[in-house]
């Protein structure tokens, strides 16, 4: 017989594969649509601006789909995490040294590895 513990983490990795699978399929999606839009199905049929614009897109989602709140799970996975989202808030006016100093301070008032917190203290900062 299976203990529950075994189930649970079980369970958690079946809805992270689902999640990550998801994201793909998502992204796959965006990513063709956007060619379209271009009357293109490859990027190697773009012109210069269209390119620019076409990778500048796909970095953008790249971005977005990085790491999700509920794979954070380590302080390599906040940071990753943390990144994405103040980059995102911010947009051009983001700057990595202030974003390394509020990403560092939060880390180190995690406790018990109870990195929910950390990803809570975050989005509330920004008024998520």
């Amino acid at each position: 017989m299976q203990k529950f513990s075994e189930f649970v983490n079980e369970q958690k990795l079946q809805k992270v594969a689902k999640a990550k699978e998801e994201q793909a399929h998502k992204f796959n999606e965006l990513y063709e649509n956007k060619l379209k839009q271009f009357g293109v199905t490859s990027p190697i049929e773009l012109n210069e601006e269209q390119s620019t614009e076409f990778f500048d897109y796909i970095k953008s989602i790249s971005i977005e789909s990085s790491v999700n709140e509920a794979e954070v799970k380590s302080e390599a996975d906040f940071k990753k995490y943390a990144e994405t989202i103040l980059k995102k808030a911010h947009g051009d006016k983001y700057d990595e040294k202030i974003a390394a100093k509020v990403i560092d301070g939060l880390a180190k008032k995690v406790k018990d590895d109870d990195w929910g917190s950390a990803v809570g203290r975050l989005t509330s900062s920004l008024g998520g």
